[in-house]
């Protein structure tokens, strides 16, 4: 009877370390993927202009975008983890002298304006990123690319330029007593058509609006989608022409809610 009393209670001390192992393990389980869930897709609003969940990429986006909740925000470079490059890619970019192509840059920054007929948006616009462009120039920090893209989604390939003057920066810049508490800026990055290229699609009646510069770009399924920062927020656009011109559908809005103090890109 003794012996069989003592096993009984191995077995019941046995049972009890398995139990709270286990419940110590999905804490654990729970805690990890709560960690690893650092952005996060926001359900579809339209009165405040929020997309997302309804389109086959914004699901999938969430999970790539979360294997990199230990890498800085992507705000400067877009990254793509290798479970998922079988539908994301990145435009295969070709780097230029920037040097040798100032004249381009400038073309590059003022035609979206001039197609309009509007001189004066064009030089004001280059007004300020000319200073950014001579830093960039100076620090060797900017960076100009060129590929065969279908930016539009029209069905073709065209020359397009990527511009980076290198002030973009992946840290949070939101003021300590300010209103907002993050604030990511993707500053300093443009992605356009090249300006022969924005001319010859020009026609009477559309327009390229000069303040609708993809920030940067990405492929899903072999259609370019375009991505920004709003404070906190991720967006994904889909550029596209309208019968009001070129311009940028909404497909998903990702909230980051981290404060990154990292270092400029």
């Amino acid at each position: 009877m003794t012996r069989l009393c003592s096993s009984n209670r191995a077995r019941s001390t046995l049972s009890l370390w398995r139990m709270v192992i286990a419940i110590v393990t999905m804490a654990l389980t729970h805690v990890v993927a709560a960690e690893d869930r650092c952005y996060r897709l926001l359900k579809a609003n339209p009165a405040e202009g929020i997309e997302g969940g309804n389109h086959p990429i914004c699901r999938e986006l969430e999970r790539n975008l979360n294997r990199f909740c230990a890498a800085p925000p992507m705000v400067c470079q877009f990254q793509i983890h290798p479970d998922f490059k079988q539908h994301f890619q990145l435009p295969h970019w070709t780097v230029m002298d920037a040097e040798q192509h100032r004249g381009l840059i400038e073309e590059l920054i003022k035609t979206p304006s001039l197609v309009q007929g509007y001189p004066p948006g064009a030089d004001a616009i280059w007004k300020v990123v000319e200073p950014q462009v001579t830093r960039g120039l100076q620090n060797k920090t900017l960076k100009l690319e060129r590929t065969a893209l279908d930016l539009a989604n029209l069905g073709k390939k065209e020359l397009v330029y990527r511009l980076s003057t290198g002030n973009c920066s992946n840290y949070n810049q939101a003021p300590k007593n300010g209103d907002f508490s993050r604030k990511y800026v993707q500053g300093g990055i443009y992605v356009n058509y090249a300006p022969e290229v924005q001319r010859k699609l020009h026609k009477a009646q559309y327009f390229i609006n000069a303040n609708e510069f993809p920030r940067d770009v990405f492929l899903y399924k072999g259609r370019t989608y375009a991505y920004s920062w709003g404070m906190d927020q991720l967006w994904i656009t889909q550029p596209y022409l309208s019968k009001d011109g070129f311009d940028r559908k909404s497909v998903c809005t990702f909230i980051y809610p981290k404060d990154y103090p990292g270092v400029q890109k």
